[in-house]
């Protein structure tokens, strides 16, 4: 959901209409079709909207306060929220909820704030025989951080000298192989 409806935003504030359809007066009655991406649904089941007077009809759009990236709302979503409703979220496959998987709208805020999805951490990298990670100072290491390998002295690197952590895995290692006198 969030994602299509994101797309359906990002065409909004690009063009103040879908593509380079405007909905204006001369327009009225016009219908558009959009189209989510592979494994989404419009919202409201909608895929087309039509030119009204009043601009495109139906637009159901989220609160844009509550739209997180890598995650969704799992609670029944709503075009409009009132005092004390609740949202509940949950993170994409390989993403971890930092935050309150819970927010309840208090006084026209959101309490606490959305959370966020980050990818998963690695634990620390892997030792690469005859070789070194230069520097070795984190604590936790979170997706997207990288370590760099230095190879001993009478070693050559066969390969990236750089590992990253991508969503809780360190991407291939290098090899320090004997240099041949």
């Amino acid at each position: 959901f969030i994602k299509n409806q994101l797309i359906f935003l990002h065409l909004l504030r690009t063009s103040q209409g879908f593509g380079t359809d405007k909905c204006s007066l001369r327009n009225e009655g016009n219908n558009m079709l959009f189209v989510c991406d592979m494994g989404y649904s419009p919202a409201n089941q909608q895929s087309t909207v039509t030119c009204t007077k009043n601009g495109w009809s139906p637009l159901k759009l989220p609160d844009l306060k509550l739209l997180i990236d890598f995650g969704e709302i799992v609670s029944t979503e709503k075009a409009k929220y009132l005092e004390n409703d609740r949202v509940q979220y949950r993170c994409n496959p390989s993403y971890v909820l930092e935050g309150p998987e819970w927010i309840q709208c208090k006084g026209q805020e959101w309490t606490p704030h959305p959370p966020k999805c980050l990818g998963q951490s690695c634990g620390d990298p892997p030792r690469i025989e005859n070789g070194d990670i230069v520097p070795l100072s984190e604590q936790q290491y979170r997706s997207g951080s990288s370590v760099e390998f230095r190879c001993q002295k009478y070693y050559a690197m066969e390969g990236q000298n750089r590992s990253f952590c991508n969503n809780g895995a360190w991407t291939k290692l290098p090899v320090c192989l004997g240099k041949q006198k």
